[in-house]
């Protein structure tokens, strides 16, 4: 069984306790284990990289030394050519360790060791690349709703302006929350979206632009009732829908090749 004590004794480093070893205990120690007892790890195994990959559509996936599949960046007291290989001990520093492309929709929990210590670096946002699809599709609606604008057809402001909201507000949603990957009703996405922002998860302005969209809806394309809606104040949810976009793109975890 691999404890902090062992990994310290092994690598004459030092980890924080209660988080690695919970961290050993949930998740390497059974892998480990179950890797000896399979006959795939040998007696003299030490740890130096440990990772567990996890997504809401599939079971969580531990890998162990270079297994680990991640994009490292840090500080380096020399220049590198493009392309030239570099190991983890001629960093000075270590800044970030994300995901690669090879998980697009994964949280991570990974830890390395560097330079007599242990990174311990984690991101529990899923999703990355369903998110910049609705983040995609949003730019192309906010830009129709923007051409509209131009031609003053407001009903196609409208209509456009909403399902670029409602695709941001899902996008920042499928970060964290698993429903939302088989849920396709607006009302999950309003609810959901709207308790995220009563938390105080997101600017209220998005909120209230999505929802005073929906209420115009109705109007703009099932010609329900009269369209009260004003040039200016459609210029104005554009710029914060302008606004949500570069919100929402901001949080949503990178996948650098």
């Amino acid at each position: 069984m691999i404890n902090r004590k062992s990994m310290d004794k092994d690598l004459d480093l030092k980890l924080p306790d209660a988080f690695v070893q919970q961290f050993l205990d949930l998740w390497i120690n059974p892998e480990v284990k179950r890797r000896h007892e399979s006959g795939g790890l040998s007696d003299d195994f030490v740890l130096y990289a440990a990772q567990v990959v996890m997504n809401f559509d599939a079971p969580a996936q531990v890998r162990l030394n270079e297994e680990v599949k991640a994009i490292v960046k840090g500080s380096l007291p020399k220049t590198a050519k493009k392309g030239e290989h570099v190991s983890l001990d001629e960093l000075d520093t270590i800044s970030e360790i994300e995901l690669t492309p090879h998980d697009p929709n994964a949280g991570h929990l990974t830890i390395i060791a560097h330079k007599n210590s242990w990174l311990v670096r984690f991101d529990f946002r899923y999703n990355a690349a369903r998110c910049i699809k609705h983040i995609d599709a949003a730019r192309q609606f906010i830009d129709s709703s923007r051409l509209a604008l131009e031609r003053n057809l407001l009903r196609v402001v409208v209509d456009n302006l909403f399902s670029a909201c409602e695709l941001m507000a899902k996008a920042s949603l499928l970060m964290h929350d698993k429903t939302l990957l088989t849920s396709k009703k607006h009302g999950v996405v309003h609810a959901r979206y709207n308790k995220w922002g009563f938390l105080g998860n997101t600017d209220a302005r998005y909120t209230k632009l999505l929802n005073h969209l929906s209420s115009l809806r109705d109007a703009a394309r099932y010609l329900e009732k009269d369209l009260h809606l004003s040039a200016a104040r459609a210029r104005e949810m554009l710029d914060i829908a302008e606004n949500m976009l570069e919100d929402v793109s901001g949080r949503v975890p990178k996948r650098d090749k």
